[in-house]
């Protein structure tokens, strides 16, 4: 892969392994926009709403142009296989296939999803897992357009997460995932799967009282953080 973008961390260009000089927050954003949106057209007013929401300075479309010219500059400096073109009042980013990590990481997502609803386990849930470098946009997460697109990977993340403990579990190793389980239920203590799969790991494991006090757990943490009843999964394996 000649060039990858990255936004499951901080955004970047990545070509043969080095870093683009792509600079400052709004040219990154700019980047992220285009990057989720690769090889489709996104209208200037769009990339506008995205960095400024309602409040755009009067130089917005100016501004985008520019920011759009310096990273054409910084693609075609190195010979990336990417390239910005323009599109009526839009721009589209196009890219090879796949050089976004995000666009790899859904698609592995729904591969490990599909897998698992025919008894597969191939890694697909771990491939996807180990392209993620932390909080995704990291570095642009104020920016106005972050904060839907943050909220939809980090839901994809766990459900990666989710996929990959029931891979582990169908393979016989529940003694492993228990502490992580744990761990993720410190992080998302009103996470039902993550409840569900330690109690069955637990079972498994041969630790039965602990596992129903998982259940009380749960029940508790449920009540406590959200105000509900555990659904039809815990109360099935209680």
């Amino acid at each position: 892969m000649a060039v990858e973008i990255r936004v499951l961390g901080r955004v970047d260009a990545i070509v043969d392994g080095r870093s683009l000089p792509v600079k400052g927050g709004k040219q990154r954003a700019i980047l992220a926009m285009l990057a989720l949106r690769a090889n489709r057209a996104v209208a200037a007013g769009e990339l506008i709403d995205g960095l400024w929401g309602d409040r755009p300075p009067a130089s917005a479309a100016k501004n985008v142009q520019y920011y759009v010219s310096q990273l054409r500059k910084a693609l075609a400096s190195d010979d990336s296989g990417a390239t910005i073109v323009t599109r009526g009042r839009g721009y589209e980013l196009q890219l090879p296939d796949d050089a976004v990590d995000a666009v790899r990481f859904e698609r592995l997502v729904e591969r490990a999803r599909a897998e698992a609803e025919r008894g597969i386990v191939d890694g697909s849930a771990r491939g996807a897992l180990e392209l993620w470098r932390g909080a995704p946009l990291a570095d642009v997460a104020e920016e106005p357009f972050a904060g839907a697109e943050i909220r939809r990977l980090e839901e994809l993340h766990l459900r990666a997460l989710e996929l990959g403990i029931d891979a582990e579990l169908a393979a016989g190793r529940h003694d492993d995932v228990i502490g992580r389980l744990e761990a993720l239920i410190g992080e998302h203590p009103a996470h039902e799967r993550f409840h569900a799969q330690r109690m069955l790991a637990l079972y498994r494991a041969g630790r039965q009282s602990e596992a129903v006090e998982g259940y009380r757990a749960a029940h508790r943490a449920l009540s406590e953080q959200i105000g509900v009843e555990p659904g039809p999964e815990l109360r099935r394996l209680q």
